[in-house]
């Protein structure tokens, strides 16, 4: 009985010094995390339905190379890479889009909404017959902020727009392929292609996840949309005050 007793004192000993290793282990890799910041853009791991990993190739120009933004990567250990603004480009831009009278519009030619805004999915999900043959179109016209995969395999598209004084930012989730031609800081009108309809990543099935909201993701100088962090925040922010994304901008309908 003794011996028994004294095998269980063991056992439990034994699994309370795994578990207490487990929770090191968990609080380093948390850490680790939170550390892999390049130029204040923050790398952490979300479901899409709430935020994903941004592996971000923000910024774009022609045919140069950063050492140091190369060296960062590496010493990071981030898969992505940075490619510099053309900032004549970007500037030419911003002008066409601040002299845009936006009309907002559906993303897609042919769709049905699968699932509406709430607090925990603060966007519109969007089938269609056509599948992964759908084009997905901006809902105005706008800047790239973002072409990014996120770490479930996501192909995830941001572009922000401006509306009467306000600054609002789409994003365009589960991508099966980009359209030709695109690069952060490029002027889109409603007629330009995004892509096609997808399931990558976190998916049930070939679908669209759109989101619209009143700020500027990964502009460091917008209180609300810094990072994802702050934009997902921002949107059950948002939600709570009563707004719903593109189904307060237009109508939309069930099908069309």
């Amino acid at each position: 009985m003794q011996e028994e007793n004294l095998k269980r004192s063991r056992l439990i000993i034994t699994l309370s010094i795994s578990l207490l290793f487990i929770s090191v282990y968990l609080v380093i890799t948390k850490e680790q995390l939170n550390k892999n910041t390049i130029n204040n853009f923050v790398f952490e791991t979300f479901n899409i339905k709430n935020i994903s990993t941004a592996k971000i190739a923000y910024k774009n120009g022609v045919n140069s190379k950063n050492d140091t933004n190369d060296k960062l990567l590496k010493e990071n250990n981030i898969q992505g890479q940075f490619i510099n603004y053309n900032k004549e480009e970007t500037a030419s831009s911003a002008q066409q889009l601040n002299n845009t009278t936006i009309k907002w519009q559906l993303p897609t030619k042919t769709g049905t909404i699968s699932q509406y805004p709430n607090y925990y999915h603060v966007a519109l999900d969007i089938t269609s017959k056509n599948g992964i043959y759908e084009t997905i179109y901006p809902v105005a016209p706008g800047i790239i902020t973002g072409i990014y995969t996120d770490s479930a395999g996501a192909k995830v598209i941001t572009l922000k727009h401006y509306l009467n004084g306000t600054s609002y930012t789409s994003q365009y989730v589960h991508l099966s392929s980009y359209a030709n031609g695109l690069y952060i800081g490029k002027h889109l009108n409603t007629t330009d292609a995004l892509g096609q309809m997808g399931s990558t990543g976190i998916a049930t099935g070939v679908h669209l996840h759109v989101t619209v909201i009143d700020c500027v993701l990964f502009d460091q100088s917008d209180p609300y949309c810094s990072d994802l962090n702050n934009f997902f925040k921002y949107l059950k922010v948002r939600y709570n005050q009563g707004f719903k994304g593109l189904t307060d901008l237009i109508n939309v309908p069930n099908n069309w």
